[in-house]
């Protein structure tokens, strides 16, 4: 025995979080060199015996924690040791972006915050759109008008095209289009951790879309705790919504895995734009010593009338909710999976490794009567088709230093479609002439290839100032053929090099000041080079697209539609203290070849857009938080911003051209506000929030008749969480009125065939009430 303990000993320790000092239990601790493993206690401590003495590597790795490897040496008189994990929250969410998130005082970027805690007292049944319009800068509209089905939204007025959406560090943005169909992401907020949104061209990781902004979900990473969730709510227009969630918890220490199920029905608020979706996210997680691999699976058929087209004034004074598409067959029917493969490795304690592999494949069509197009003398049912498959990899390597961070990534995406058009049936006078498809008016493919390579630093120049520099590399690739009918044909290429600077420094703990500048390149989207499924062809309205066509040779380059250039300097202001904290930015943005709305739209729905030579964006926002104990809280923000054309000749809706020089750019408000006031007690909580949006002129000429005219909504929401009835979990239950005054209002607008100005309704005053119980 006594020579057994002088060539043995023991090594014990406790596991503690970095941050709190609490017992980390649970926690895997591996001694490298003899493979020897134990789990902490309950209070975080552990115990190796009869080891021989000697140096060993202990690793210790905890689901939500940074990997820790210390060396100890047995041969020396040991203390019980404490280990202190880092918290790996950040982290796991960085797995899943292609780049690191913004960090406060620290990256010199404009950006916003929503946690999972924000995220559940606040979501009910809304798009994520309209969930994120209380943030600085951020508006929303709803086709249907209460905010279920197709909903868009800008951020400083830029549309969704200029917005990179990311799930997961995945794009979101149709490579063809460039926007962002949220309707194929119903109910996605009851499965997401995190939202950041960045405002203005930001981070140099995040792709070529990000000119207006960045929004960027991240899915529930895991939960180490067993749970059962379930919710129902009921409102207005027949709105129904039923949820169910279940987490496995931490199997083995090693695994978790959740599913959630959802469907969502409504009326809507308009005539005819009733929606019904179908949702589901699957995810399993596996937490290894030093890597985490994720399978994600997601999505949901949905089905939906059309609500595109706006009413006119005269339509809305005798039926506020008028909506011109009254054909019951004018319906979308569509179904996007996605299929991600998420992976990190932490090589060391500085240097990680991340892969994203993603599937996303997109089938289905929509249909609708058509009253007399250009093509044919009777009205048609239209019957468009669309076939979709877009793959892709996101590989980041992230270097730790003494200074800071230094990123390099990329993106490999392929996109290949198939759209093509049936004529389903004629009509003449109600009756149809013909029944069954009897013509294909169009069926083309369209492919796209998209590679980008970044490298990225995040330096402390000193203790209070870091640098943040960028550069990133793009090439994307149109492909359209196979077209039978038009034989279009087009092979485009677009190249673009992007920097991007910015510095913060940090005054004292409580003040910040930053500033970047930023340049970003985008390429026309595929309907702005030609459309070969629409009626009308632009930016000139005519076939010629392309400045050389060969019809004979089949030959189409040099097409008119511009890249679009953006120089973007912005200056940023924080304070933050105890209880308070606020934010001053100031932006301004120099466009060339900006791609901006007519006013018009296109048979399909889509705005008809062309190149304006110069236009100039900018504005300041302002937002404060204000929380002096658990019960009261506020916040408010406030945006103001010009946005004009500088030097532009555009078309209109018959292809003549303009000078709109000084001229306001249509659907950008120049002031939008936000306010709120929560107070919680003891489980109840109500919540007033107070949104103002500004005037919206509806095209490039200034008219006054045709505006969407500024507009206050008011929201009370109300809510009490029940935990003294064991039997029942915790039992949610929540209340919430919009458009609490009432107000009648438009939400966007557009001008339609006819040259009249058109706008899209809001709702009026509606209720949601939910019931949510957890076990």
């Amino acid at each position: 025995t006594s020579l057994l303990a002088q060539t043995t000993g023991t090594i014990t320790g406790i596991v503690v979080n970095n941050e709190t000092g609490e017992p980390l239990s649970r926690a895997n601790i591996l001694l490298e060199e003899i493979m020897a493993r134990t789990v902490a206690g309950p209070d975080g401590s552990f115990e190796f015996s009869n080891i021989a003495r000697r140096s060993y590597t202990i690793s210790v790795s905890h689901v939500g924690f940074r990997l820790k490897k210390e060396n100890i040496d047995l041969n020396e008189n040991l203390s019980p040791i404490e280990i202190r994990l880092i918290p790996r929250i950040e982290e796991l969410q960085e797995v899943v972006v292609t780049g690191a998130r913004a960090k406060k005082r620290e990256t010199p970027v404009a950006f916003s915050n929503f946690t999972k805690e924000d995220i559940e007292e606040r979501y009910r049944t809304q798009d994520v759109p309209f969930f994120l319009t209380e943030l600085p800068g951020v508006n929303a509209y709803s086709m249907n008008g209460n905010g279920i089905g197709y909903s868009e939204i800008t951020i400083r007025g830029f549309d969704q095209r200029r917005i990179a959406v990311l799930i997961n560090g995945i794009p979101q943005n149709d490579p063809e289009s460039h926007s962002v169909y949220w309707i194929d992401l119903p109910d996605i907020l009851e499965s997401v951790e995190d939202i950041q949104v960045q405002r203005g061209v930001g981070s140099s990781l995040y792709g070529g879309y990000g000119i207006g902004g960045v929004i960027n979900l991240v899915t529930d990473n895991y939960s180490v705790e067993r749970d059962f969730s379930a919710k129902a709510s009921f409102g207005s227009y027949n709105t129904r919504k039923f949820t169910m969630s279940l987490k496995s918890g931490l199997i083995d220490n090693s695994w978790t895995t959740s599913a959630r199920f959802s469907r969502i029905t409504s009326n809507g608020y308009r005539d005819q734009s009733w929606v019904d979706l179908w949702s589901y996210f699957i995810s399993v997680s596996r937490f290894d010593v030093s890597m985490t691999t994720r399978v994600n699976l997601y999505g949901g058929p949905e089905r939906t009338h059309f609500a595109f087209f706006g009413a006119t004034k005269e339509e809305l004074e005798i039926n506020r909710k008028s909506n011109p598409s009254v054909f019951p067959g004018d319906t979308d029917n569509f179904n996007q999976p996605h299929y991600e493969l998420i992976n990190e490795w932490d090589i060391n304690e500085n240097i990680s490794l991340s892969n994203t592999f993603f599937y996303i494949k997109g089938d289905g069509f929509f249909q609708f009567r058509d009253f007399k197009p250009f093509d044919y003398l009777e009205d048609v049912v239209q019957k468009d088709l669309l076939d979709i498959k877009q793959y892709g990899w996101l590989p980041r390597l992230e270097i730790g230093h003494q200074q800071g961070s230094f990123i390099v990534g990329g993106e490999l995406r392929y996109n290949n479609a198939r759209h093509w058009k049936e004529i389903l049936a004629r009509f003449d006078g109600g009756t149809a002439l013909i029944d069954g498809q009897y013509e294909v008016p169009y069926d083309y493919r369209a492919k796209k290839l998209m590679v980008t390579l970044y490298v990225n630093e995040l330096y402390k120049l000193s203790p209070k100032l870091t640098a943040m520099a960028g550069l990133q590399f793009m090439y994307h690739n149109y492909k359209v053929s196979e077209d039978p009918v038009r034989n279009v044909n087009f092979d485009v290429d677009y190249s673009f090099i992007t920097p991007r600077l910015g510095l913060n420094y940090n005054i004292d703990d409580r003040f910040n000041i930053f500033g970047n500048f930023s340049m970003a390149r985008r390429e026309p989207a595929l309907f702005d080079l030609w459309d070969p499924s629409g009626v009308f062809n632009f930016p000139t309205a005519t076939p010629e697209s392309f400045r050389r066509i060969d019809l004979d040779r089949n030959i189409w380059e040099d097409p008119i539609a511009e890249p679009e250039e953006l120089t973007d300097w912005e200056l940023g202001i924080g304070y933050q203290k105890a209880h308070f904290q606020a934010n001053f930015n100031a932006y301004i943005m120099d466009f060339r070849n900006e791609i901006v709305n007519s006013g018009y739209l296109g048979a399909s729905g889509f705005p008809l857009r062309n190149n304006s030579a110069a236009t100039m964006h900018r504005g300041l926002e302002f937002s404060f938080g204000y929380k002096p104990d658990d019960i009261i809280q506020l916040s408010s923000n406030l945006s103001l911003s010009e946005n004009f054309f500088q030097e532009s000749l555009l078309f209109d809706f018959s292809g003549n051209s303009f000078n709109v020089n000084d001229n306001t750019i249509p659907n950008f408000p120049g002031i939008m506000t936000n306010n709120r006031i929560t107070v919680r007690h003891e489980g109840a909580r109500a919540s007033f929030a107070l949104r103002y949006v500004g005037k919206q002129y509806l095209d490039n000429t200034e008219s006054e008749d045709r505006i969407v005219s500024a507009y206050t909504l008011g929201t009370l929401s109300l809510g009490y969480d029940i935990t003294t009835i064991p039997e029942l979990g915790m039992l949610q239950l929540s209340l919430d009125i919009y458009n609490l005054f009432d107000e009648e209002y438009e939400s966007f607008g557009h001008i339609n065939f006819s040259g009249e100005p058109a706008w899209i309704p809001g709702a009026n005053r509606n209720f949601m009430f939910t019931i949510k119980t957890v076990f």
